[in-house]
């Protein structure tokens, strides 16, 4: 019933036996809903509706619980009901009610037989056909094949933890990294900067800040960015 149940004990646990339960709503909540709740207003939500419409790359970032997820699936269950979308997740969480949604989960170690990272999920992508990537939550390596899909011109969206629009950028070149790529800072940051054309920021499951990508500065080592919106 869409749970995400994490559970735990010694020696893991040092404190004894706990028990984490989220639970996703059975029905994704509308862009209506989260004005409902005080997520955003009115107009905030008509500008997301327009921006799922498009041909835009989203990165949604802020704190765990924040409302990440939340709006990234209003975002999807309002894209164009023909566009291809593949969603990789390590964990169900985004559900999405859009048709023509290729929902893909990766495989742990502890599943048995082969294990399948996200960033298996997204290679194999690439042979798909589709207009979109969609990652559930970029946490690790994957975040640089997450640019690569979006630098090979496909739309892509994902979350990550950040505590600000303005670092997401930086956390996509820290992520980047751990790739063990062999490719300069200034090409990834310019590979950031041509993969994602919007940051949206939450914080206590709010809408905080919308900002828009547009290059990145080498002379000046800079990303070229506008506000969009400041709550």
């Amino acid at each position: 019933r869409r749970l995400r149940i994490n559970l735990a004990i010694r020696p893991r646990n040092r404190s004894g036996p706990s028990i984490s339960i989220r639970k996703h709503p059975m029905k994704n909540y509308t862009f209506e809903d989260l004005i409902g709740f005080g997520m955003m207003d009115a107009e905030t939500a008509k500008g997301l509706k327009e921006l799922a419409l498009s041909d835009k790359s989203i990165l949604i970032t802020g704190q765990g619980a924040s409302g990440k997820t939340t709006i990234l699936r209003a975002i999807i269950d309002n894209v164009d009901e023909m566009e291809r979308i593949l969603i990789a997740e390590s964990d169900s969480e985004i559900y999405p009610q859009k048709p023509n949604c290729i929902v893909q989960k990766v495989k742990k170690k502890n599943e048995g037989g082969i294990p399948v990272t996200l960033s298996d999920l997204l290679i194999d992508g690439l042979t798909m056909s589709l207009d979109t990537y969609v990652v559930g939550e970029l946490v690790d390596a994957a975040a640089w094949y997450f640019l690569m899909a979006g630098f090979s011109g496909h739309r892509v969206m994902a979350t990550t933890h950040t505590g600000s629009a303005s670092d997401a950028m930086p956390r996509m070149l820290t992520l980047s990294k751990m790739a063990g790529i062999s490719e300069s800072e200034k090409t990834i940051k310019e590979m950031i900067a041509s993969s994602i054309d919007i940051v949206i920021h939450m914080a206590n499951f709010k809408v905080m800040e919308i900002i828009e990508v547009s290059g990145y500065n080498s002379q000046i080592n800079k990303y070229d960015t506008k506000i969009l919106y400041k709550r």
